[in-house]
């Protein structure tokens, strides 16, 4: 037997998750607390028509397709976590990692941030190439 009346159960609000996109990512909190990452169709051509140029490696473009979130938001990605936040509260040295509500001081450097994300298997395999294949889960840390 529920204690909550049907008319209290509607009342009961969920946390709300995580959602963010552009015309090239989604960007979706999952119910367990990971992120889940999907390319768009735009972002496949994009990532497909800039691949080949010398000038620029499969993160980097990445970064190019994420910058209009960061521009319209508090979240941030960066392709080198620990150069991103102070290595003395960071073990996740290179990993890429995605960054809600981030607060930076005059200097550029981090003071606070909200939930973090990072992807865990970055020695292993290219996060940005899995994408062409599969939506990829960064890991929810803490």
């Amino acid at each position: 037997m529920s204690r909550f009346s049907p008319v209290q159960a509607h009342k009961i609000k969920q946390p709300r998750l995580y959602y963010e996109y552009n015309e090239y990512i989604q960007l979706k909190e999952l119910p367990n607390g990971n992120l889940e990452i999907t390319l768009t169709d735009e972002g496949k051509e994009y990532l497909t028509d800039h691949q080949d140029s010398e000038e620029q490696n499969l993160e980097g473009m990445f970064y190019d397709m994420f910058e209009s979130i960061m521009c319209n938001s508090s979240s941030r990605y960066t392709i080198d976590l620990g150069s991103f936040l102070n290595p003395l509260e960071c073990h996740l040295t290179n990993a890429p990692a995605i960054l809600t509500d981030v607060c930076m001081n005059d200097w550029g450097s981090v003071e606070s941030y909200g939930t973090m994300w990072y992807y865990p298997n970055y020695q292993v395999v290219d996060f940005v190439r899995e994408l062409f294949v599969r939506p990829v889960i960064f890991q929810r840390h803490k």
